[in-house]
């Protein structure tokens, strides 16, 4: 009874399996080449239609993204503005210092339509982006973590 408040919920899942085990052996390969087994999905809302061309938005985005890509933790961060950077840097002959987010509302509203509209039928932006486009999805790829790692991430992504 008196080891009770010693326990400790900090599991790594993975590791519940040997070495030996197909399971493990794929997921530590995956993990030391390729990208973590950990995501977390993270949604910011605009509050209005269409906010997502916002220019201010677009950058709060994108500083949160370079915060995330800082994270100790986090092996590869997946946000919409990569997507606005590249199509800026294309619609100025693909010039390196234009790889950078559209200034202008209408013109980042016009870059996304014409990036949408060039996409094959049935691949579209609704895992990057809400059908009302007034807010974006980023996710971030972490590498293998114990429950109580993944609990501080997250108590930092809300701080």
């Amino acid at each position: 009874m008196s080891f009770i408040p010693l326990n400790e919920i900090n599991d790594e899942f993975v590791k519940y399996f040997d070495e030996t085990i197909e399971f493990r052996r794929a997921t530590d390969f995956l993990n030391d080449n390729l990208s973590g087994i950990y995501n977390i999905e993270i949604s910011i809302d605009t509050g209005s239609a269409g906010g997502i061309s916002d220019p201010a938005y677009l950058q709060k985005i994108e500083q949160f993204k370079l915060w995330l890509e800082q994270q100790p933790e986090v092996v590869h961060v997946n946000s919409i503005t990569d997507t606005f950077k590249r199509l800026n840097k294309n619609m100025h002959a693909d010039q390196q210092q234009w790889y950078t987010l559209p200034e202008q509302r209408d013109l980042a509203a016009q870059y996304l339509l014409l990036y949408e509209m060039s996409l094959p039928y049935g691949l579209d932006l609704n895992d990057q982006i809400n059908i009302d486009k007034s807010g974006v999805r980023i996710i971030a790829s972490m590498e293998n973590l114990s429950s109580r790692q993944m609990l501080d991430i997250e108590q930092r992504l809300h701080d």
